[in-house]
């Protein structure tokens, strides 16, 4: 396919090793940052609500965060947002995080606390680290 990379999509609370599968086209892995979006689908990190749809009215805090007022996007935003607005933004090599603002825009974060509009991929990679660094054994431990 166009795509430049596919993963079975986890959820932070639900971590699956067995479907912990993604694909990334060369050509894209580094400089669309492709490899990071979609080893973030295996821990738990999910797309911007705007692309999820439906499934965005949830209030898990795993998805992913666009600005149109900064023209600025995090990891696993899909793109859609900015392109049917007409807005020209640009992807940073960032997690969303109600935390951190976007670069040289203070005031605008790079992510929502909670409710509706949480965004914040940062916490789900940090919930989710321990138990994906387990998800296959080392060959030391008999793996």
């Amino acid at each position: 396919t166009d795509a430049c990379g596919w993963s079975n999509e986890n959820e932070p609370d639900d971590l699956i090793d067995a479907i912990a599968i993604s694909v990334v086209k060369r050509s894209c892995a580094i400089s669309k940052f492709s490899f990071t979006h979609e080893i973030g689908h295996l821990m738990g990190a999910g797309h911007d609500r705007f692309a999820n749809g439906a499934r965005s009215t949830d209030t898990r805090f795993n998805h992913g965060h666009v600005s149109l007022e900064a023209k600025k996007y995090t990891l696993m935003w899909l793109g859609t947002l900015c392109r049917d607005k007409g807005v020209n933004c640009s992807r940073l090599n960032r997690w969303s995080s109600p935390a951190e603002v976007y670069a040289n825009r203070p005031g605008i974060k790079m992510g929502a606390a909670g409710g509706n509009e949480a965004a914040d991929n940062v916490r789900a990679l940090n919930q989710t680290a321990c138990k994906v660094a387990k998800f296959r054994p080392l060959a030391s431990e008999g793996g």
